[in-house]
């Protein structure tokens, strides 16, 4: 009888000691820093929950929850750029749903530049105010303040951090640093990355923007900063670095 009690214990406590299901919470659109709404204060709750953090569930996406973003990244091994991507929504048990800026009907990669395009016309603002758009591409690389340092490596990363990838966090604000995403190619794809130099060969000065298309002589480029605007501009090929595809 002993043995039979025994066995019966043994088999409630495996029971209760299977591994659960994770749950996965639900949110309508991807949280930007700046935003405010449910979508927010739903990731500031789970932040909380998962990660142990004490932040204010007030649905604003300022610098509290991005500084906190940052932690629970770089203790998973990310890049700790504040901004989410689809690394981070798994690590916090979130998923988006009903969100048509990251329908399965595009790839990767045209959804990215569908996105770009959409941005076309923000321009910086002339004497002391500020562009609050460029602000925000600024804020996925968390580096300026202003909408007169050069831009074009953070629009790219606001781009991808819109249609839900990963960040190069800081270093996206570098220009060169985007040789480094995704995978090198020859033969690029509208929506690629382009990375060209600037000054010289050699300079740490670049430009990065997304692929459009080509002449003989030069890339039409999609991109931020060109000419203090988002717009679509020919860069010559002498100053070509590379293509990174993405998808």
């Amino acid at each position: 009888m002993e043995v039979l009690l025994k066995k019966i214990l043994d088999l409630i406590v495996n029971f209760f000691s299977l591994p659960t299901a994770e749950v996965f919470v639900s949110i309508n659109k991807m949280p930007m820093p700046h935003d405010r709404g449910e979508h927010v204060l739903i990731l500031q709750k789970q932040l909380n929950k998962v990660s142990g953090s004490q932040i204010a569930e007030d649905g604003a996406y300022g610098l509290q929850t991005k500084t906190a973003i940052g932690r629970f990244q770089k203790s998973k091994g990310l890049s700790g750029s504040g901004v989410l991507g689809p690394k981070t929504l798994s690590l916090l048990n979130l998923k988006i749903v009903d969100n048509q800026s990251l329908s399965t009907d595009l790839s990767t990669r045209e959804r990215v530049y569908k996105i770009a395009v959409g941005e076309i016309g923000q321009k910086e603002m002339s004497g002391a105010k500020h562009n609050d758009r460029i602000l925000e591409y600024h804020s996925t690389t968390g580096q300026f303040s202003d909408d007169e340092t050069s831009w074009c490596g953070s629009f790219v990363s606001w781009c991808l951090a819109q249609g839900g990838l990963e960040t190069l966090g800081a270093r996206g604000a570098s220009a060169r640093a985007w040789l480094t995403y995704g995978k090198k190619t020859n033969s690029p794809t509208r929506g690629d990355l382009v990375i060209f130099w600037r000054k010289s060969p050699t300079s740490w000065q670049g430009h990065v923007g997304f692929y459009v298309d080509e002449t003989k002589t030069h890339i039409r480029v999609l991109g931020g900063n060109q000419g203090d605007a988002v717009n679509i501009k020919l860069y010559s090929k002498a100053q070509f670095l590379g293509y990174v595809s993405f998808n």
